[in-house]
């Protein structure tokens, strides 16, 4: 399911700032890491030096795998902003997150 009114982030490696304000995060399309393998922790943070960020959502993606499409059944509420963190042996995991503001 795609949701008609999501705003694609772009293509994306590394640790980012999606957006920052209230939002929801519909989805998230990820191209595996050529070796090992990568977890992507989306939080509810306006910045990584947030303190208390809270985890809303996780995604992994192992080497081998053509790429990966999480589709969130209920929109996923991000209240101060979305920040993306990466973990894991892999570093060339890309990916795309689709949100709304508001």
């Amino acid at each position: 399911m795609r949701f008609n009114d999501s705003t694609p982030s772009g293509l994306k490696t590394g640790d980012t700032l999606i957006f920052s304000g209230p939002g929801q995060v519909h989805g998230i399309d990820v191209v595996a890491p050529t070796s090992s393998v990568n977890y992507l922790t989306v939080y509810d943070s306006e910045d990584s030096s947030t303190s208390s960020k809270i985890e809303v959502a996780f995604v992994e993606a192992d080497a081998g795998m053509v790429s990966i499409n999480h589709e969130f059944f209920t929109p996923v509420t991000c209240n101060r902003g979305c920040y993306i963190k990466i973990t894991g042996n892999g570093t060339d995991c890309r990916y795309i997150v689709r949100y709304a503001k508001g």
